[in-house]
């Protein structure tokens, strides 16, 4: 595959050739998908802002994978506003009280009351306790056909 960047450093030796590309540039790219107008130097900028790739690595990119970066790009920006407003929420909860007027106490007497770290792990790893009783319970019942059979 023919690859967007030598076909730019091409382009620029024949005017024809420039003329078609600066529209082609102006306009939507059709390998990137068409989502948006797309300049050589936004290209580029954006490589070495939000990608730190050097001159060769840019060379080297097709659009298609470029477009691949910046939504990858994007998507960990959304992860990070998600962190921000976590942080924010849980903040928010660790203050959080029960009870009215004298009778006021902490919702959390103990941190693990707040969050359970052994749950989250357990979690993650699907290893609820239901699960893994129910795995038991047919493990056992597999276990008891073999021998009668």
């Amino acid at each position: 595959m023919r690859r967007f960047f030598d076909h730019v450093r091409e382009a620029t030796t024949n005017s024809r050739q420039a003329k078609r590309l600066q529209k082609t540039q102006q306009g939507t790219t059709e390998e990137a998908g068409g989502r948006e107008s797309v300049t050589f130097e936004q290209i580029y900028v954006n490589c070495v802002r939000y990608f730190d790739m050097s001159d060769d690595e840019i060379d080297h990119l097709t659009l298609k994978k470029y477009d691949w970066r910046m939504r990858a790009h994007q998507l960990k920006r959304v992860d990070v506003e998600h962190d921000i407003h976590l942080q924010s929420w849980t903040n928010q909860q660790v203050q959080a009280t029960k009870g009215k007027g004298t009778n006021v106490k902490s919702k959390f007497n103990k941190f693990e009351d707040f969050f359970n770290k052994d749950k989250m792990i357990k979690k993650v790893e699907g290893k609820t306790p239901t699960q893994v009783s129910k795995k038991n319970r047919i493990a056992e019942m597999a276990r008891r056909a073999n021998q009668g059979a």
